[in-house]
């Protein structure tokens, strides 16, 4: 029920913004277009974050190699939550483009 309720609102909140960025008073007349822009942002920039995110943990890691022990942990534990968002943000990804495909019909080439 909870996640129903939250669909919908973020549903009339994107329509709302769609029909104040064209102009248009019923606020549902470009939300494929708003949907389209929504799935370029997605596939376009979480990719490549989540590739950046894996090579900045690859390098906080063999960097806190070198030093004591303490910069070891500190770097392990950076290197991990790196890695925690580079997962995330696939999933985001992944999910999200299924979800802007599913609601609004929109295809997704990503």
């Amino acid at each position: 029920m909870r996640n129903t309720v939250l669909a919908i609102v973020f549903g009339i909140l994107i329509s709302s913004v769609a029909g104040t960025t064209t102009g248009d008073t019923s606020g549902f007349g470009s939300i494929t277009a708003l949907a389209g822009t929504l799935k370029d942002a997605v596939c376009g920039l979480l990719g490549p974050v989540a590739m950046l995110l894996v090579v900045v943990a690859a390098v906080v890691y063999a960097v806190g190699q070198v030093g004591t022990s303490e910069m070891r942990a500190k770097a392990q534990s950076w290197a991990t939550w790196a890695l925690v968002g580079a997962v995330v943000a696939f999933v985001i990804k992944v999910v999200g483009s299924m979800l802007i495909e599913q609601m609004y019909g929109v295809k997704l080439n990503c």
